[in-house]
Protein backbone atom coordinates (compact mmCIF):
# COMPACT_ATOMS: atom_id res chain seq x y z
CA UNK A 1 0.00 0.00 0.00
CA UNK A 2 1.22 3.47 -0.83
CA UNK A 3 0.29 6.57 1.06
CA UNK A 4 2.04 9.83 0.33
CA UNK A 5 0.48 13.02 1.58
CA UNK A 6 1.97 16.48 1.41
CA UNK A 7 0.97 19.69 3.10
CA UNK A 8 2.70 22.90 2.02
CA UNK A 9 3.41 25.23 4.91
CA UNK A 10 5.16 28.08 3.15
CA UNK A 11 5.92 29.20 -0.40
CA UNK A 12 4.99 32.22 -2.46
CA UNK A 13 2.75 30.03 -4.66
CA UNK A 14 2.63 26.25 -4.84
CA UNK A 15 0.37 24.24 -7.11
CA UNK A 16 -0.11 20.49 -6.82
CA UNK A 17 -0.85 17.85 -9.43
CA UNK A 18 -1.28 14.17 -8.70
CA UNK A 19 0.42 11.93 -11.26
CA UNK A 20 0.73 8.23 -12.01
CA UNK A 21 3.68 5.83 -12.33
CA UNK A 22 7.17 7.20 -11.82
CA UNK A 23 6.23 10.71 -12.95
CA UNK A 24 5.93 13.64 -10.59
CA UNK A 25 3.40 13.10 -7.84
CA UNK A 26 3.26 16.79 -7.07
CA UNK A 27 4.51 19.54 -9.32
CA UNK A 28 5.15 22.92 -7.76
CA UNK A 29 5.70 26.39 -9.06
CA UNK A 30 6.99 29.14 -6.80
CA UNK A 31 7.06 32.76 -7.97
CA UNK A 32 9.33 35.17 -6.14
CA UNK A 33 10.60 32.43 -3.84
CA UNK A 34 12.14 34.18 -0.89
CA UNK A 35 13.78 31.58 1.24
CA UNK A 36 12.58 28.25 2.54
CA UNK A 37 10.07 25.75 1.24
CA UNK A 38 8.52 24.07 4.26
CA UNK A 39 6.08 21.18 4.09
CA UNK A 40 4.90 18.20 6.07
CA UNK A 41 4.54 14.71 4.67
CA UNK A 42 3.10 11.43 5.84
CA UNK A 43 4.52 8.45 4.00
CA UNK A 44 3.69 4.74 4.05
CA UNK A 45 5.50 2.82 1.31
CA UNK A 46 7.87 -0.11 0.86
CA UNK A 47 11.05 0.81 2.81
CA UNK A 48 14.23 1.27 0.75
CA UNK A 49 12.44 0.33 -2.51
CA UNK A 50 9.90 3.15 -2.95
CA UNK A 51 10.35 6.78 -1.99
CA UNK A 52 10.34 10.45 -2.80
CA UNK A 53 12.71 13.33 -3.47
CA UNK A 54 12.69 17.13 -3.82
CA UNK A 55 13.77 18.54 -7.18
CA UNK A 56 14.12 22.08 -8.50
CA UNK A 57 14.42 23.61 -11.94
CA UNK A 58 15.73 27.06 -12.80
CA UNK A 59 14.73 26.77 -16.48
CA UNK A 60 10.94 26.28 -16.25
CA UNK A 61 11.18 22.49 -15.98
CA UNK A 62 13.53 21.66 -18.85
CA UNK A 63 16.10 20.19 -16.46
CA UNK A 64 15.79 19.15 -12.81
CA UNK A 65 18.29 18.99 -9.94
CA UNK A 66 18.01 16.97 -6.74
CA UNK A 67 17.76 19.14 -3.61
CA UNK A 68 18.73 17.92 -0.16
CA UNK A 69 16.45 19.00 2.68
CA UNK A 70 17.84 20.45 5.90
CA UNK A 71 19.24 17.50 7.83
CA UNK A 72 19.48 15.32 4.70
CA UNK A 73 17.34 12.45 3.48
CA UNK A 74 16.62 9.63 5.94
CA UNK A 75 17.50 6.91 3.39
CA UNK A 76 20.83 6.96 1.55
CA UNK A 77 19.55 5.09 -1.51
CA UNK A 78 16.00 4.29 -2.62
CA UNK A 79 16.03 1.30 -4.99
CA UNK A 80 13.39 2.60 -7.44
CA UNK A 81 15.25 5.88 -8.07
CA UNK A 82 18.85 4.98 -7.17
CA UNK A 83 18.91 8.27 -5.25
CA UNK A 84 18.73 9.27 -1.59
CA UNK A 85 15.21 10.05 -0.46
CA UNK A 86 12.25 9.70 1.86
CA UNK A 87 11.14 6.07 2.18
CA UNK A 88 9.27 3.67 4.44
CA UNK A 89 6.68 4.79 6.96
CA UNK A 90 6.65 7.98 8.96
CA UNK A 91 5.26 8.16 12.46
CA UNK A 92 2.66 10.79 11.68
CA UNK A 93 3.37 14.02 9.85
CA UNK A 94 7.06 14.87 9.39
CA UNK A 95 8.27 18.44 8.80
CA UNK A 96 10.72 19.11 5.97
CA UNK A 97 12.48 22.31 4.96
CA UNK A 98 14.73 23.12 2.02
CA UNK A 99 16.55 26.39 1.36
CA UNK A 100 15.46 27.94 -1.95
CA UNK A 101 17.01 31.38 -1.47
CA UNK A 102 19.47 30.84 -4.35
CA UNK A 103 16.55 31.11 -6.79
CA UNK A 104 14.77 34.10 -5.26
CA UNK A 105 13.24 36.24 -7.98
CA UNK A 106 13.75 33.72 -10.81
CA UNK A 107 10.40 33.56 -12.69
CA UNK A 108 11.46 30.25 -14.33
CA UNK A 109 11.98 28.51 -10.99
CA UNK A 110 9.99 25.32 -10.33
CA UNK A 111 9.79 22.78 -7.49
CA UNK A 112 8.54 19.23 -7.64
CA UNK A 113 8.16 16.50 -5.06
CA UNK A 114 8.76 13.32 -7.03
CA UNK A 115 7.78 9.81 -5.97
CA UNK A 116 9.31 6.59 -7.35
CA UNK A 117 8.04 3.03 -6.90
CA UNK A 118 9.13 -0.36 -8.14
CA UNK A 119 6.81 -3.15 -9.26
CA UNK A 120 7.49 -5.34 -6.23
CA UNK A 121 4.43 -4.50 -4.13
CA UNK A 122 1.23 -2.86 -5.37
Amino acid sequence: MLLALFQVLSAAKFYGRLGRGNGPRWLGRAHRASGTLAFQHHLDCEPFYDGGIIETSSDAGTTWQLQTPDGGYPVGRVEASNLPGFSGSTDGWQSVEVDLSAWAGNPSFRVRLRFFSDIGIN
